[in-house]
């Protein structure tokens, strides 16, 4: 009766266990809602921008990275005066990435832009630095569906085990 009482509690304290670092990390200081800005597109579907640093100043040779719904539509790096051009792009929600930068951005044709779109992007460092983090990239599927199946796999496995009797096997139910 003390083992499968002590067996219980383990699994219990071990659900705890794993919910509960979820929840004491879920805190909105480590989240940082990425900046969308409106910006009107030139012709030919060409952003224009520049990468400055964190005080303002011009940044050569970055690479920028501009992706649309999570894939990659146009890469390119900053020439000698920290400017960028990137063409072919459609209307809509783009995400631009630099190394130190996350940000998207809401492209606009030339003829729908609102009057408040900006002519271009000016992208600077981010200001909140979280360690760990995968250029962007959030949610990962591959990695959730691993991780997912090594919890469910540890969760069954203890409770194989707290079901068992002391030499391994099934215990029988007992009848009323």
């Amino acid at each position: 009766m003390f083992f499968p009482m002590w067996k219980r509690a383990a699994v219990c304290l071990a659900c705890v266990g794993m919910v509960a670092p979820q929840a004491a990390m879920a805190s909105d200081k480590l989240t940082q809602s990425p900046t969308r800005v409106d910006v009107s597109l030139t012709a030919g579907g060409t952003l224009n921008g520049s990468v400055v640093n964190a005080a303002g100043e011009a940044q050569a040779g970055v690479p920028v990275t501009v992706r649309f719904k999570g894939h990659t539509v146009a890469r390119a790096k900053t020439n000698t005066s920290g400017r960028f051009a990137v063409s072919g792009l459609r209307s809509g929600l783009h995400e631009v990435v630099t190394p130190v930068s996350h940000t998207t951005q809401r492209l606009w044709s030339a003829d729908t832009a609102p009057k408040s779109a900006k002519t271009a992007v000016v992208v600077r460092p981010n200001t909140l630095i979280v360690r760990g983090q995968d250029d962007g990239y959030y949610f990962d599927y591959g990695g959730a569906l691993v991780g997912g199946l090594v919890v469910v796999g540890t969760i069954a496995g203890i409770a194989a085990w707290a079901d068992s009797d002391s030499s391994g096997r099934r215990s029988a139910p007992t009848s009323p």
